[in-house]
């Protein structure tokens, strides 16, 4: 599986859980990430992406964030009226283990939710399930 040719949107509000994933992305061959604080700032990066180049492949979010967080994000995203932008696979990422929440999460679009910490490895293999290079 190659996923280096996929450009990824990473939304979290602590700038030391972007770099970490920066960090597992790139190690998954990943070098086109992009990075937003919080909701808002990740809809401000999807309005340029449209002008300059190809929507992300895949979205990884926090779900708590100060600002926008996950779960707005992802209503707004998934109800908004951007064909471009409602298509595109979330991964929700969160250390909560409500099982409701993450129903409800699913419900409302995410691909996935992934519990903290995620390895590098589990985070690989997400991210190639719902892009369809693996089955599963």
């Amino acid at each position: 599986m190659d996923l280096g040719c996929i450009k990824v949107l990473v939304i979290d509000d602590q700038s030391t859980m972007r770099s970490i994933l920066r960090d597992y992305l790139r190690r998954l061959s990943i070098t086109d990430v992009i990075e937003a604080a919080d909701g808002n700032a990740a809809f401000e990066v999807l309005a340029k992406f449209g002008a300059k180049r190809a929507m992300p492949d895949v979205i990884i979010c926090d779900l708590y964030m100060e600002g926008m967080d996950g779960l707005e994000f992802l209503k707004k995203l998934r109800n908004g009226s951007v064909i471009e932008t409602k298509n595109i696979p979330v991964l929700i990422l969160t250390g909560e283990s409500d099982d409701l929440l993450m129903e409800v999460c699913m419900q409302i679009g995410a691909a996935r939710v992934l519990h903290k910490p995620v390895s590098v490895n589990d985070l690989g293999k997400e991210i190639a399930k719902i892009l369809g290079f693996t089955s599963g």
